[in-house]
């Protein structure tokens, strides 16, 4: 039964993905030069600025799924600590959709430059378990 709710729910999503135009990335970290009004973090250096993690949960079809795994979100981060975009690089879409989800929940300490808070930029890796019992989520740095 679990299995054919996920073939139903992986029916359903992948064309959706598929379907959907590339999104341009929140930050160009990777650019050069890099913009001085954002500073570029590494896995590490953002995952320690985290305040608050907003638990990733099931809904709807997903919950009897049993998922686990591990998703990559890039974001950019306000002055304020607050995620300003946020863009999926890696993982399942069930997944990515409960991070997308959970992530304008989250808080970060804020980066500074000469100091002034400023932007920041950098790439979540969440490690997630959806399921019916329990769910969990942790960072990975």
């Amino acid at each position: 039964m679990i299995r054919l709710v996920f073939l139903f729910a992986l029916f359903l999503v992948t064309p959706f993905a598929l379907s959907q135009e590339p999104v341009a990335p929140c930050c160009h970290c990777d650019a050069i030069p890099q913009s001085s009004d954002v500073v570029c973090l590494s896995t590490d250096q953002i995952s320690r600025r985290v305040r608050h993690i907003e638990p990733l949960h099931a809904t709807g079809l997903d919950k009897d799924l049993n998922l686990a795994g591990t998703v990559v979100i890039e974001v950019k981060i306000g002055a304020s600590g607050q995620i300003e975009c946020a863009h999926a690089v890696q993982g399942n879409p069930i997944a990515v959709s409960a991070a997308m989800r959970a992530l304008p929940k989250w808080t970060f300490s804020p980066s500074t430059k000469d100091e002034t808070s400023r932007s920041s930029c950098g790439r979540l890796r969440i490690r997630f378990r959806l399921s019916t019992h329990h769910s969990s989520t942790k960072l990975l740095r």
